[in-house]
This record gives structure tokens, sequence and C-alpha cells, in this order.
């Protein structure tokens, strides 16, 4: 989901008698909610094509590459001239009850170079937007954790 949100996908809701298309940040509104209506079905996803951004990162932390829930996940687009990031979106997954972008956290890298100390700033920020539970899987601290080294882990591709 977090991709689909940096994305800024469309989902397409399908009836007997109607079709919806919604921005897929409306679509679900909380852990296990959507705003499906009776009878309808999620028919497809929507995803504009876009070439505006130069860097682009998705990354699950979970206990296997597969088949498993994340602990945290987190997509980025960021597009860069000579080294300046002109633009930035991201959003983090099982961080929250539904998925988590920041736009203090993507306004911080504006303007600026993308190096290491401008994304432990960003990474910072990223921990204070997060809202994790703690369940079986990981604490909410160790959540917070991860969402902010997945920004950090970012330098490797500026």
């Amino acid at each position: 989901m977090p991709a689909l949100f940096v994305l800024c996908a469309e989902v397409v809701l399908k009836s007997r008698k109607s079709e919806r298309i919604l921005p897929v940040h409306s679509f679900i509104t909380g852990p296990g909610k959507t705003v499906l209506q009776d009878g309808e079905i999620l028919h497809s996803i929507r995803v504009p094509v876009s070439d505006h951004f130069n860097i682009h990162h998705f990354e699950k932390v979970g206990q296997r590459k597969a088949l498993a829930i994340s602990i945290v996940s987190f997509a980025a687009l960021i597009h860069t001239e000579k080294n300046i990031v002109q633009k930035a979106r991201f959003a983090w997954g099982s961080v929250g009850p539904t998925i988590i972008e920041s736009q203090k956290v993507e306004q911080s890298l504006l303007g600026q170079p993308l190096t290491l100390a401008m994304l432990e700033n960003a990474a910072n920020l990223a921990r204070q937007a997060v809202i994790p539970i703690s369940d079986l899987r990981a604490s909410g601290d160790y959540r917070k954790q991860v969402a902010g080294n997945l920004v950090l882990r970012l330098v490797s591709l500026a």
C-alpha cells in the first residue's frame, strides 16, 4: 500500500449499477475498514505514469521476505536535480491505523542536497510522524526506529 500511496494510485470500485473511482488514500479508513459499499467490489487499481521522479524506493522489513505481514514498509519517490531535492513523496505501512504520510518529512528535504545529515533530520521527523502499536511482530518503539532507519537508507541512492 505505501507504494500505491506515493504513486497517487486510484481504486476503481464497481457494483452492478455503478462505478466509483477514488484516490487510494481515501479507500482505507482503518484497520480492516474500507469505503466499500454494499454490493461493491474492488475492480482494479490505476497507477498513473509518472517520469518526474529519478529515485524510486520500496522496502519491507519483516520476519520473512515473503508471505509475512510487514513490521514496517516504506515507499519513497524523490526528484532531484544536481542532487538537490525538488520533490519527495514518502509513505509508511504497518506503523499506524492506515498508511502514514508526512508532508513535514517530505518538506524537510526540499531544496536540500540528499545527504546523510539531511536524511538524519528527516528520519527523526519520520519517527515522530508514525504512530505504531506493539503487537506479536514488534514493539511500537522498534517500529518507530525502523521507520526512521528506512529513510536513512535513501543515502545509498543519492
